[in-house]
């Protein structure tokens, strides 16, 4: 073998890994880039899902706010209306305090004059009244005593 064949095959082993070389960083730039991309869009997906997650947590916010001022009115209409209810329930218990008071003094009065009244409708009915034996023709029993009374004559 000459020496130009053997610096040729020299040349060629030392060609070859730096062709092998060029390859593997190439592959790798491509594979880094690869990378990048899958990144950026992963990125992305984080940024816009961080978006939407505090859109949400404001819209949250806000309806906690609105739920808040509700129930503290509610709160404040409930208080009103104990305190109303309060005042209602008091002047029923002493309005029906009276009114139980002059229905016995009207239940006291009726009864007196029903007392009263009964007495004076008898007594005046005794006064007017048709006796039996006036009505009927034949002879009745007195009222007053067992024996016969004849038509017409007084009891």
């Amino acid at each position: 073998m000459s020496w130009k064949t053997l610096f040729a095959a020299a040349c060629l082993v030392a060609v070859a890994p730096l062709t092998q070389a060029d390859d593997l960083v190439g592959q790798t730039e491509q594979a880094q880039q690869q990378a990048r991309e899958h990144n950026q869009a992963r990125e992305a997906e984080f940024a816009m899902t961080e978006r939407e997650l505090r859109a949400k947590l404001e819209q949250l916010k806000t309806t906690r706010h609105a739920l808040e001022a509700e129930t503290e009115k509610l709160s404040d209409t409930f208080s009103d209306n104990e305190q109303q209810l309060a005042s209602l329930e008091e002047k029923l218990r002493l309005e029906s305090g009276s009114l139980g008071e002059l229905f016995g003094v009207v239940r006291q009065a009726s009864k007196t004059l029903q007392t009263d009244g009964i007495s004076s409708y008898v007594a005046s009915l005794s006064q007017h009244l048709i006796r039996p034996c006036q009505i009927l023709s034949r002879p009745i029993r007195c009222h007053r005593s067992s024996s016969l009374i004849p038509c017409g004559k007084a009891c």
